[in-house]
């Protein structure tokens, strides 16, 4: 699922700069669902364009599962 589906399907527009970030490439790991980021965390992990956050206690929430998690991520912000 692209960024810009996404948006479409949780009624949201991201701003302009996550716009410019995703053009470059580097959330495509969103993209590529939980089980394909598992099997290629060290590949992400190494690649100098990702846009990653992960020193921290929690799993990243790849764009396919916002919607049926859309809930929980409103309660997070």
């Amino acid at each position: 699922m692209t960024l810009s589906e996404l948006e479409s399907i949780i009624g949201v527009k991201f701003p302009k700069k996550w716009h410019e970030i995703y053009n470059t490439g580097a959330m495509e790991w969103l993209e590529s669902g939980i089980g394909v980021f598992r099997e290629n965390r060290d590949k992400y992990l190494n690649d100098p364009k990702a846009f990653l956050m992960l020193s921290c206690d929690c799993e990243p929430l790849m764009f396919d599962e916002i919607p049926e998690r859309i809930e929980e991520v409103g309660e997070w912000i």
